[in-house]
């Protein structure tokens, strides 16, 4: 069994983000491709551009020629980044067929094979040090390995190409610069191992090598022949199968309610069985059972002759909810981010572009940060946006707190105090005209933490959500609060 996965982490600043990770899974007889990529200070064009170009070389349909058909990925990715006028940046790239692998790389990222061997680097690292015979401790090694004697900019573009074979069990690491530098060999096999997933496997080596916290992020793919951690969580059921495996075990449990409800009073104490040639007799106690005591969760619901449910407290319930949620519509969401967001309807949002002005001191992974409160109403508008965006699933917070100039002293030395709990369900939109936090790394306790408009500073703070204790600002539940964060990168 083949599994093939990659990893973008990003950064903690999003505007000098310069890694990228892509690739295409493809079914035999054709080629399946992963590759890494990153830049220098900002270089997240040129990585981005170069993993897209490769990718899509395979997604048309690889199925022979596949070393020569990676290297001219690789070359025109190159001839695409001197077109453009964009910074040259390193890149690792795989394609596998079968067993069969074939690696092209430039620069100073790593592909490692680890298994049942000893963890191999295969490929050579296009830097300053390994030029001048620098060894770890020598004056100037530590600048010099970042130094590129090749990048994919360069005219002509000199590419290192290798071919090897897989054995079942083993697996190729591709790892940028910022995860390999931060990782021992000998822990890649352990890391490559343990999970279900190749892709789970290139996420865990990022977090490992804590590249989220690296101004840049890091990017990771893996490659894995044969079978790893557990083969049933391969099963990748999606949104919808998920819902069918959880209405099935509800009714199972349903099921086995009414069987411990019914069981014992099924049968009266004057009933007999049938094979005695007697009718059998059914207790009263189960004629007049109410349904609603043996299945509480179900309200039986009668249909008139036209269709309508005869239940008009139903009726009532989903009318006041199509109210609230026409009432809340559309949301006001803070979105940080340079670019205009397309595709989100006007109806549903409305967007507040972020003014960032220390983004080295913001905190929050890419997603949707919607109010708790407003999960039962416009649920289905955050999941839909998080799909149109290519985001995980929208993660909801107790309460967003917007902190104003008027109050940024007072907050200053109240957000540090928060409990561990509550902050972990706290977003904080800053909107003051100096820093409230200072970059101290109590912000990364807060899973949001960044700038909203700060064309709003001289406005009062509050909250929207729930209450905490000591909030140094007044509860906002109008329409004109903040409700949600959407964070794209």
């Amino acid at each position: 069994m083949l599994d093939a996965g990659w990893f973008e982490q990003p950064g903690r600043n999003r505007r000098l983000q310069n890694c990228a990770a892509a690739g295409f899974s493809g079914e035999y007889p054709f080629a399946s491709v992963v590759a890494v990529a990153e830049g220098r200070g900002g270089g997240w064009r040129s990585a981005s551009l170069v993993v897209s170009h490769i990718r899509d070389m395979f997604a048309e349909g690889v199925a022979y020629g596949v070393g020569e058909t990676l290297e001219e990925a690789v070359r025109e990715a190159g001839s695409e980044l001197r077109a453009r006028r964009l910074r040259g940046c390193s890149a690792t790239a795989a394609a596998v067929l079968g067993d069969e692998v074939w690696i092209a790389h430039v620069g100073n990222g790593r592909a490692y094979v680890v298994g049942r061997e000893p963890t191999r680097h295969v490929t050579e690292d296009h830097t300053l040090d390994r030029a001048m015979g620098l060894e770890p401790g020598d004056p100037g090694y530590r600048l010099r390995r970042l130094d590129l004697t090749r990048h994919m900019a360069q005219d002509p573009l000199e590419v290192d190409v290798e071919h090897l074979t897989l054995r079942k069990g083993q697996s190729l690491l591709l790892c940028t610069f910022s995860v390999w530098n931060r990782l021992r060999e000998g822990r890649l096999a352990s890391l490559c191992a343990s999970p279900d997933t190749a892709a789970s496997a290139a996420e865990l080596l990022a977090r490992e090598s804590r590249a989220r916290y690296r101004i840049g992020g890091g990017a990771s793919g893996v490659i894995r022949l044969g079978s790893f951690g557990r083969p049933w969580k391969r099963l990748r059921l999606g949104r919808k199968g998920r819902r069918i495996a959880l209405a099935l075990l509800g009714l199972a449990c349903l099921t086995g309610l009414g069987y411990l409800v019914l069981g014992p009073s099924s049968r009266g104490r004057g009933d007999t069985d049938e094979t005695d040639g007697q009718e059998e007799v059914v207790s009263d106690s189960f004629r007049h059972l109410d349904p609603e005591q043996a299945f509480p969760l179900i309200t039986p619901v009668d249909i008139d002759t036209d269709g309508v449910p005869a239940n008009r407290d139903s009726v009532a319930l989903h009318a006041a909810a199509d109210s609230m949620l026409a009432a809340r519509l559309p949301l006001r969401t803070v979105v940080l981010s340079e670019s205009e967001l397309s595709g989100l309807s006007p109806d549903s949002f409305d967007l507040v572009p972020a003014s960032p002005i220390d983004t080295l001191y913001e905190n929050g992974e890419p997603g949707i940060y919607c109010l708790r409160e407003d999960s039962s109403i416009v649920d289905g508008v955050f999941r839909s946006a998080s799909e149109l965006l290519g985001l995980p699933p929208p993660r909801y917070v107790d309460r967003l707190v917007v902190v104003r100039d008027a109050d940024a002293s007072t907050f200053g030395s109240y957000l540090p105090e928060i409990g561990e709990m509550a902050a972990s369900s706290t977003a904080v939109i800053v909107e003051t005209s100096r820093s409230v936090a200072g970059g101290r790394p109590w912000i990364r306790r807060f899973p949001v933490y960044a700038n909203g408009d700060l064309g709003m500073s001289t406005s009062a703070s509050y909250c929207s959500g729930s209450d905490l204790d000591g909030m140094p600002a007044a509860m906002d539940t109008s329409l004109s609060a903040y409700r949600a964060v959407i964070i794209p990168r």
